[in-house]
């Protein structure tokens, strides 16, 4: 009751804080036209199972490289945060449109200071006494898409990860050296994908589909310490079922590694996009599958909330997953519509699997 409280007060002051943003709410907007330039600016606190509590500030800034029609939003989302056990996270993730939706550039980038727990490998780990280690990580990923045919792109991908490991404190895993990876260090690869993107809406979809695959090769031509294959397969499919955009969101992801990934870069589950309520890392493997469902739906003006349903696991092959054994996540949450006509979003989240999370972030989190 007294998480639920915590998470109550904190979604008050969220939906407070918003009138921070850059343009009146008051001020009708002309929704025949494309807005070429807008930015918002908020607050945040937020309570997950990784971080703990934590406050930071966050800003959005989204524009079109044309006025042509159906020029797509390119967008620059940062956020900065620090936590009540001295974690802290900056990140800032770009993604531009080129040449009337042809071309795509983004990127990743993230510092970060965090905590993070350790249990071994594998889907059914056990519970140990002294899960923490503490590390420092720098990361980049960019890629750039290149329309081939129609709406599909082909995609040239590099990743870059510079892991530390500051404090082993007293992992049982860590301290003695049998897990590979134990020393931290560089990841560096290069790779391909393919994208399919119908959406008819990025920023909140009522019907389209997503399909992505990409390929990423760590090795040490390319600078890293680790030898690696990784491939991750994201579907995501969206439909409205009424007028009043009760929207129907469906999303099936799955990440297989080949070869001597480190275990900080294996497949986890869980975090604030996928299985909403599980310490993300509390399970990793080479595999993982992971589906969730959510419902969105219209509450009042500028309000909507949603709910969700998600299950996965992780595993070291096939024969590592079983149906009744799947690990299930459920919640609901809060959205307050920053911008109408985009249909942009914050969002609040609360999750339940193994643990509860109080999620916080612009945008759904599929």
């Amino acid at each position: 009751m007294l998480i639920f409280s915590k998470n109550i007060l904190i979604i008050l002051l969220l939906l407070a804080s918003v009138n921070l943003y850059s343009q009146d709410s008051t001020t009708t907007v002309d929704t025949t036209k494309q807005k070429m330039f807008e930015w918002f600016a908020f607050p945040f606190i937020f309570y997950t199972p990784e971080v703990n509590f934590a406050f930071g500030a966050g800003g959005i800034a989204y524009f079109r490289t044309s006025m042509k029609k159906g020029t797509r939003p390119s967008k620059i989302i940062s956020s900065a945060y620090y936590s009540i056990n001295d974690q802290y996270l900056v990140s800032l993730t770009p993604s531009v449109f080129f040449n009337r939706n042809r071309n795509e550039a983004s990127s990743e980038i993230y510092f970060e200071k965090k905590i993070d727990e350790f249990y071994g490998i594998g889907n059914n780990s056990s519970e140990i006494s002294t899960p923490d280690y503490q590390y420092e990580n720098f990361s980049v990923s960019a890629r750039i898409k290149q329309e081939f045919l129609g709406k599909l792109k082909v995609v040239a991908v590099y990743e870059f990860m510079n892991y530390y490991i500051a404090d082993i404190r007293e992992n049982p895993y860590l301290n003695n050296d049998v897990i590979y990876g134990s020393d931290g260090g560089v990841n560096s690869g290069l790779g391909y994908g393919i994208t399919l993107d119908n959406r008819n809406n990025i920023f909140y979809p009522s019907h389209g589909t997503l399909l992505e695959f990409n390929a990423v090769y760590f090795a040490s031509v390319f600078g890293s310490d680790y030898n690696f294959d990784r491939y991750i397969f994201d579907l995501r499919y969206y439909r409205a079922l009424s007028k009043n955009n009760d929207i129907i969101a469906l999303q099936g992801y799955a990440a297989h590694t080949i070869g001597s990934s480190p275990f900080y870069a294996l497949p986890k589950l869980g975090g604030q996009h996928m299985m909403r309520g599980y310490y993300e890392g509390r399970y990793r493997d080479k595999n993982y599958l992971t589906a969730q469902i959510e419902y969105r739906k219209t509450l009042l003006n500028r309000i909507n909330f949603i709910l969700f349903l998600g299950f996965g696991d992780v595993g070291k092959d096939l024969n590592d997953f079983s149906l009744p054994k799947l690990k299930y996540s459920f919640g609901g949450g809060l959205r307050y519509v920053l911008d109408e006509n985009e249909k942009l979003n914050i969002r609040v989240d609360i999750g339940y699997g193994d643990s509860v999370g109080f999620y916080f972030g612009v945008e759904e989190a599929f």
